[in-house]
């Protein structure tokens, strides 16, 4: 308290320093201790400018928490002392710096108006808050020695990231609701390179450590808007080539790059920690610690302080140090689950989970912990054998959760993002990404996600540009060259998406998605035996999932192999899906057999997936040659929402997904109004696709669907013909989609199902020789 006055008044407020005593008016002012802590600030600097992050530092230690305290405890402080935001009397925000106290203090004794200003600390006080640590501060840390007890070799993961993470937050880590109270990024952001921190020794629990100090690291940097920090999968991949930081500098263009090893002792830990200039054969300075184990912490609050000293002075010079806060256990757990999560796969999403899980059980107001759930849940609905509506319910509590507790978390509407691009909801995902984006532009999975939905939703011009862009910082990334070659793919560029997927597996050859997508981009073509070796390839290098079965069997229904695709999808050991049955309704029609509806009633689903399901059952029913029931179907489905249109398109498939809308429609009497509005807002979807830039074989078909379903005969025609150039190859859609059921005869339609026989043949897929169940 040394750099406070015993007391202060203005107005009627006394505040009595040493007793944490605020009066107003002669009643006490109850306030929590961080709230004092704020108000003491901003009365030991009258009428002067302190801004946001030296408030977070100076009271929080700026420790992972997010700017909404600061809100809260300045709204708390209006509130009770009876100020007014918008005429300020005595707090006063400006917008884009921070805060000011504006109100006249009063000496104690006579309570005459001071002057301008009060000085309740000295010159040399009042400085030390804004320091910085120098070199000498940084080399002569204090610790205290601690040994490591047989048993405890496990938990030096969690003591050392307890430590080290905790002390990350000198950063703006969350924008609050008011974008304002941010200063502006500079013009040219100083561009850094993390490399993953190295461990001797191989201790497995220190190598862990490391790694997951470098996550942290990277994710910190990349919220300040002074910095252009590089892609973490870059970074990591020009680590695993022992590419020295002068090459990771040259290869990523940035102007500095932070390289660490650790090593462990019996009680201690020694770390060697440099910062690299771009073109400088010399670091610009390199450091040696050795700290107990369970210390760490005290060294890495200057370190941080060091690099922004040397990075972004500017800001340094502005704020303050201060001390770093106990350890969070859920912190460390927290990033352990981010290390597993981003290898994508079964096996390490669910230790990712159960990291995660820890974490919030640790400390329940986590908020950053409960969207590592959330992601979780979602990639292991997309990796693993998670059914969506459980993996949805399940990300679903936990957003809610993190927004609960954090307000202006990105991390918890990216996290929302990506669910709806999984729930199909794609476009509702481009508008919530969007704001995880606003709250923080250069959040590395807000970005990805972003392009992803923009892709899905089929803006796929927009999301090559966007994914072109974040490219520019990652470029060694094998997700992003994915995302670029599902862009491509969409576009129609077959051989700018190839080069894409080749080059992700050439960085990571044990990704699965790369493929998934190479081989969706054969089966669009109609190349079925090439889609199914690249499956036969992926099966050697991934763990098996339910996905990967699934799709296998598309590419013989595509073909008219219905009984080995019913045999695939029959012999599944994963649990019954919506997926798997619509798959096995088709096969189940080639082969002329029925039966499915009690299997798909007895599935049991979440809000997710019930009209999914209800569709699904129509579909049944017209494939049985149940008509009435399954136009019944279709209505409850879609009539009360025909503008919605086709909301089951999955570009995942080589179909992408729709069918059930243009079924409706074809069930619907001919002149009906309905069925008239149908057709206009299946018409303005299927231009919205190629308005957005998608050309693929798929959707030409559609087109020609849409133009038979009109009774355009012509254009039907002609772009079916289209389609089958492009490499369209589904060789029971003619018989299969009831929009062609008043061309059967025709021998237009009946010399393109040959051709199609044909095709499918030449490909090396057996086509099933049974008859399709009648009525379909």
């Amino acid at each position: 308290m040394d750099r406070f006055a015993e007391s202060y008044s203005f107005d009627d407020i006394r505040v009595d320093v040493l007793a944490h005593r605020v009066e107003k008016g002669g009643i006490e002012c109850l306030f929590e201790p961080k709230v004092f802590a704020v108000l003491l600030e901003l009365l030991a600097h009258p009428a002067e400018l302190l801004s946001r992050d030296l408030l977070l530092d100076a009271v929080w230690g700026h420790r992972h928490v997010t700017p909404g305290v600061l809100n809260r405890a300045i709204a708390t402080l209006r509130k009770s002392l009876g100020d007014d935001a918008a005429e300020p009397r005595y707090i006063e925000t400006v917008h884009g710096l921070g805060y000011r106290f504006v109100g006249v203090l009063h000496s104690v004794a006579d309570s005459s108006p001071a002057a301008s200003t009060l000085p309740m600390a000295d010159d040399a006080s009042a400085a030390s808050l804004r320091r910085r640590h120098d070199d000498g501060a940084f080399s002569n840390i204090p610790g205290t020695s601690a040994r490591l007890r047989p048993g405890q070799r496990g938990m030096l993961t969690a003591l050392v990231l307890a430590a080290l993470v905790s002390a990350l937050a000198w950063l703006p880590w969350w924008h609050h609701e008011d974008q304002a109270d941010h200063p502006a990024p500079a013009a040219v952001p100083v561009g850094l390179a993390v490399l993953p921190f190295s461990a001797r020794g191989g201790d497995a629990d220190l190598v862990a450590a490391a790694e997951g100090l470098s996550e942290s690291l990277t994710d910190a940097f990349s919220r300040n808007a002074s910095l252009r920090v590089a892609g973490r999968e870059s970074v990591f991949a020009l680590a695993r080539g022992r590419a020295n930081p002068q090459r990771v500098a040259e290869v990523l263009n940035v102007d500095y790059v932070l390289s660490g090893e650790a090593e462990a002792t019996s009680a201690s830990i020694e770390l060697h920690i440099g910062l690299w200039q771009r073109g400088e054969a010399a670091p610009v300075w390199l450091d040696k610690q050795t700290m107990p184990r369970d210390q760490l912490f005290r060294l890495v609050v200057p370190l941080i302080e060091r690099v922004r000293a040397s990075l972004i002075p500017q800001q340094a010079a502005a704020m303050a140090t201060a001390p770093p806060a106990a350890a969070l256990p859920a912190q460390d757990l927290y990033w352990l689950g981010r290390r597993y999560w981003y290898q994508r796969t079964p096996t390490s999403l669910a230790q990712a989970l159960g990291y995660f899980q820890r974490a919030v059980a640790a400390d329940p107001r986590f908020a950053l912990g409960y969207t590592g759930i959330a992601d979780t849940y979602m990639l292991l609905y997309e990796y693993s054998d998670t059914p969506v509506d459980q993996a949805i319910a399940k990300a679903s509590n936990a957003i809610a959760r993190a927004k609960e507790l954090a307000p202006d978390l990105a991390d918890a509407y990216a996290s929302e993002g990506l669910m709806l691009i999984d729930s199909g909801a794609a476009e509702e995902g481009v508008i919530v990404l969007e704001h995880a984006l606003q709250l923080e532009p250069r959040l590395p999975n807000a970005q990805l996600w972003y392009g992803d939905a923009l892709a899905y939703s089929g803006r796929v011009r927009e999301a090559g540009a966007w994914h072109e862009k974040v490219a520019a910082e990652d470029p060694l990334n094998p997700i992003l060259q994915t995302y670029l070659g599902v862009d491509a793919m969409l576009a129609g560029d077959q051989v700018a998406s190839k080069r894409h997927f080749d080059r992700a597996l050439e960085l990571d050859s044990n990704y699965p998605e790369p493929y998934w997508q190479l081989a969706l981009q054969h089966a669009l073509h109609g190349r079925l035996a090439e889609a199914g070796a690249v499956f036969d390839e992926a099966r050697k290098k991934q763990e098996p999932n339910e996905g990967t079965s699934l799709f296998q069997a598309y590419i013989f229904l595509l073909g008219g192999d219905a009984d080995y695709a019913a045999r695939m999808l029959d012999d599944s050991d994963a649990q019954p899906t919506l997926g798997r049955f619509e798959a096995l309704a088709w096969a189940r029609w080639l082969q002329g057999r029925s039966g499915l509806r009690a299997s798909v009633e007895a599935v049991a689903v979440g809000a997710n997936s019930s009209r999914y399901r209800d569709a699904l059952l129509a579909r049944i029913d017209l494939f049985d040659g149940r008509e009435a029931a399954a136009r019944a179907g279709f209505d409850h489905v879609f009539a009360a929402h025909v503008e919605r249109g086709d909301t089951f398109f999955r570009p995942w498939l080589p179909d992408l997904g729709l069918g059930f809308y243009t079924a409706w429609i074809a069930l619907l009497p001919r002149d009906a109004p309905m069925r008239l509005r149908a057709l206009d807002t299946y018409a303005a979807q299927l231009g919205r696709y190629v308005d957005g830039g998608m050309r693929v074989p798929a959707l030409t078909y559609q087109l020609a669907l849409l133009a038979a379903l009109r009774g355009d005969e012509a254009n039907a025609r002609r772009t079916l013909v289209a389609a089958m150039s492009e490499g369209w190859l589904d060789v029971s859609a003619l018989r299969r989609d009831p929009g062609w059921r008043p061309y059967a005869q025709t021998a237009w339609l009946k010399a393109a199902q040959q051709q199609l026989t044909q095709r499918a043949a030449a490909t090396g897929i057996v086509v099933a020789t049974k008859k399709p169940a009648s009525g379909a």
